[in-house]
C-alpha cells in the first residue's frame, strides 16, 4: 500500500483532523513566544491544569533534577530550575500525554518511541551546552530533539497500514525508517512533523530541525540546531536508547557534524559520559509520566 502525496496533503490541509495540543500547551507556546512573559505568568498558567502541574512537580522532584528539598509548587520550581526548564518540562509533558493513547501503537512501542525521543532531546541539550548556547537555546535544542520524529506518530495514527508496511521493510531490508518510507511514499515523516510543528505555532528553529534532521545539508538556515538534532539522533541510536523504528546509522552526515565544530574532546565526553547520565534521567522521567 502506498500513501500518495495528494492524500497526505489533503489531510494536512484539513487541519481539523490533525492532532492538536491541549489548550494549556498551546497557551504555554503563546506565552513563551511573548518576550514580556514573566515567571509568574507560567506559574499561573500551569496552575489551571492540576494534572499537568502535578506531573511537572513529580519530575522536578526526581533525582535527575536533584532538588535539595521537596519542591511543592510550580512557582517554587520556576525559582529553583528557571523559567526555561519548567516551560520545557510542561510542554514536553503535555505533548507526550497527548500522544500516549494512540490506538495504532502498542504500549511497549510507544514507550520505546518516547524513550528514543527523550534520549535525542537530552543529548541535543548536552550538545548545545558544549556549544556554549544560552539556557533559552539549550531548551530549544531539547524540544527539537523531543519532536524530531513526531511525524511518525501522525503517520501511524492516520495511515497505520502504510506505517506497518514501512516497519516491515525496515526489518526485511535492515534499512532506516527514512529510506523505507521514501521507497513507498512521496512524503516523509520529517515533512509531516514540520507541518504539524508549524500548526502548533512552535518556534521556527524547531520546525526546521524537525524538517531537516535527516538531510541537514539541505537546510538554508538554523544550521546549528539542525546539525545538532541530526547528530543527537544518530548518537542515541548507537546507544540503543529506545527506538524510533530502526537502529540504522548509515545516514550520518559527516559534513553536518563537521559544521558543528565540536572539539574531539567534547564529543568523547558526550558519548562516553554525559549521554549515559542523561539516559538514566530519561528513563526516570518516562517512568514518572507513566
Amino acid at each position: 500500500m502506498t500513501v500518495e502525496r495528494l492524500d497526505v496533503k489533503e489531510l494536512l490541509k484539513n487541519t481539523s483532523k490533525l492532532p492538536t495540543l491541549p489548550a494549556v500547551a498551546l497557551e504555554i507556546v503563546r506565552v513563551s513566544n511573548d518576550p514580556k512573559t514573566a515567571a509568574g505568568d507560567l506559574s499561573r498558567l500551569l496552575s489551571t491544569d492540576q494534572s499537568l502541574a502535578a506531573k511537572v512537580l513529580r519530575m522536578v522532584n526526581s533525582s535527575y533534577y536533584g532538588a535539595r528539598n521537596e519542591v511543592s509548587s510550580v512557582k517554587q520550581a520556576v525559582v529553583i530550575l528557571g523559567f526555561e526548564t519548567v516551560r520545557t518540562l510542561a510542554l514536553s509533558t503535555a505533548i507526550m500525554d497527548k500522544f500516549d493513547s494512540s490506538d495504532s501503537t502498542s504500549e511497549a512501542s510507544r514507550n520505546e518511541f518516547w524513550k528514543h525521543c527523550l534520549g535525542v532531546a537530552m543529548t541535543n541539550r548536552v550538545i548545545a551546552r558544549h556549544l556554549k548556547k544560552s539556557k533559552d537555546e539549550q531548551e530549544l535544542f531539547y524540544m527539537a530533539g523531543l519532536l524530531h520524529d513526531i511525524g511518525k506518530v501522525v503517520l501511524d495514527q492516520y495511515f497505520h497500514d502504510n506505517f506497518t508496511e514501512i516497519l516491515r521493510r525496515v526489518g526485511e531490508n535492515q534499512c532506516s525508517f527514512y529510506a523505507a518510507e521514501k521507497e513507498i511514499n512521496s512524503i516523509t515523516h520529517d515533512e509531516v512533523g514540520a507541518f504539524l510543528a508549524q500548526q502548533w505555532g512552535l518556534p521556527k528553529p524547531i520546525i526546521n530541525a524537525v524538517r531537516y534532521h535527516h538531510e541537514p545539508m539541505s537546510a538554508e538556515e538554523d544550521y546549528t540546531i539542525i546539525d545538532a538534532t541530526h547528530f543527537a539522533d544518530v548518537l542515541t541510536k548507537t546507544k540503543s536508547m529506545g527506538s524510533g523504528g530502526d537502529d540504522d546509522i548509515s545516514g550520518l552526515s559527516e559534513d553536518a557534524v563537521a559544521r558543528l565544530a565540536l572539539p574531539d574532546e567534547s564529543v568523547g565526553i558526550i558519548v562516553e559520559v554525559e549521554m549515559q547520565q542523561e539516559f538514566e534521567g530519561a528513563k526516570e522521567l518516562l517512568a514518572l509520566l507513566d
